[in-house]
């Protein structure tokens, strides 16, 4: 605001408090007699009191000087300084002869005019510029705001909510023509939640635009097919099962043993990217219970390859004699390419690896 104060003198207020002074026929004295001081009130209209306060002591001077009139005996004439401008809650109080008081009521009317003025060019200036800036005008159309088309979006792969709030920033006001000439104005976007649908009237270039946006959001998010192997070494040879040449030969690299028994096995269907938690869960022949929980976070169709957050993996035992139930767990990381076996890790003093292996999984368009 003292900025704004500023501008606003040096862009020609100097001058109305020159008129304002020449009017009252009286300049800024710098004394007064006693006698000839008056205190003029002013209540501002647009700037607060102290903000006035400072553009008035620009203007006319912070002091005033008083003189007293001589005493009797001869003696000389005193005076003294007092403040010319006084704030008093949102009353500024003037401290100076009547007509130059009246003058200065005059300049800071002036002033205050002159904020009112300028407000009004500004909101003028932005709501000339606003529907192109804010609306995005189609520059090669004649008839910009005139909707002459319309069509209707039914979100299949992506919520309704969230598919409107990425057309929401798109929304104008547009308007429709009738052939006798009368119009009315309605929004672009309507949406209607119970239907699943969002009507949209729009010009024919930004109504193409807009479907082009809605097939790039609207589109079935990539899924994949987990399965998860749990093995344990053979205690026995008739305990090994055959296994898969690749997962054989790496599980062996991984930890020498004979070979392996399975303890059990899980599939799970998931999107890709869905920011949701997914989780398999099987119970074991002996009771107990294995689970594994991961965030799908990222694929990439041309390198085939799946990034995974946060697997949790627990295993839990069935207790009995002489050993109690107890649960072991690890938590990883990680990215793979579609149809290897990763081991996730291992668990227990008689390790328990958990293999995992993912295929993505064809989706409509």
């Amino acid at each position: 605001m003292n900025r704004l104060l500023s501008s606003l003198l040096l862009a020609g207020l100097l001058a109305a408090a020159s008129n304002a002074q020449e009017a009252a026929k009286s300049g800024p004295r710098s004394s007064v007699d006693a006698g000839e001081l008056f205190v003029t009130p002013y209540t501002p209209t647009e700037f607060s009191a102290d903000h006035l306060f400072k553009a008035a002591n620009q203007l006319f001077g912070e002091q005033i000087v008083v003189t007293e009139p001589a005493r009797s005996g001869g003696a000389s004439a005193g005076f003294s300084t007092v403040p010319r401008f006084v704030v008093l809650g949102q009353l500024l109080l003037i401290r100076d002869t009547k007509e130059q008081g009246a003058a200065i009521v005059a300049t800071l009317k002036a002033l205050e005019q002159s904020e009112v003025k300028r407000r009004k060019d500004e909101e003028d200036r932005r709501a000339a510029e606003r529907p192109r800036r804010d609306l995005g005008a189609d520059p090669d159309e004649s008839a910009e705001y005139t909707a002459t088309a319309s069509t209707e979006f039914r979100p299949r792969y992506v919520e309704f909510n969230t598919l409107f709030s990425a057309l929401k920033p798109f929304e104008r006001q547009v308007r429709f023509a009738r052939d006798g000439g009368s119009e009315w104005t309605t929004r672009n976007l309507n949406a209607i939640p119970d239907g699943n649908v969002i009507v949209v009237c729009e010009t024919p270039r930004r109504l193409k635009d807009l479907q082009a946006l809605v097939a790039r959001i609207d589109r079935p998010q990539p899924q994949m097919m987990v399965t998860v192997t749990l093995l344990r070494v053979a205690s026995a040879p008739d305990e090994v099962e055959k296994l898969a040449k690749e997962l054989d030969q790496n599980l062996k690299a991984l930890l020498p043993a004979p070979g392996f028994k399975s303890l059990g096995v899980g599939a799970l269907r998931c999107a890709m990217q869905s920011g949701r938690q997914c989780m398999l869960r099987t119970e074991l022949p002996d009771g107990g219970v294995w689970s594994l929980k991961f965030f799908p976070d990222a694929y990439n169709p041309d390198t085939q390859e799946f990034s995974l957050s946060n697997c949790e993996f627990s295993l839990t035992t069935a207790g009995g004699t002489p050993r109690p139930s107890s649960t072991q767990s690890f938590l990883t990381s990680l990215t793979f390419r579609a149809g290897e076996y990763v081991v996730l890790g291992g668990v227990g003093e008689s390790p328990t690896l958990v293999v995992l292996r993912a295929q993505a999984v064809a989706q409509p368009h």
